[in-house]
């Protein structure tokens, strides 16, 4: 699904015209962080790569 997925998103991103390309570029941006379970209960969440500021705040999702 995942290999499906990135074909679909660079087909796409290729088709756009040039105005729309970097407005695409950011969305496409990912964060994500982990959390430890232990003896049954959560963790402090971690973020794998520091958000950068200047992003909109968005709740992530645990995974």
């Amino acid at each position: 699904f995942n290999k499906y997925l990135s074909i679909t998103i660079r087909a796409t991103h290729r088709a756009l015209k040039d105005d729309f390309k970097s407005k695409a570029a950011t969305r496409s941006r990912t964060n994500l962080r982990y959390q430890t379970w232990e003896a049954g209960k959560a963790g402090e969440q971690t973020w794998v790569k520091a958000q950068e500021e200047h992003e909109p705040s968005k709740p992530a999702t645990s995974v």
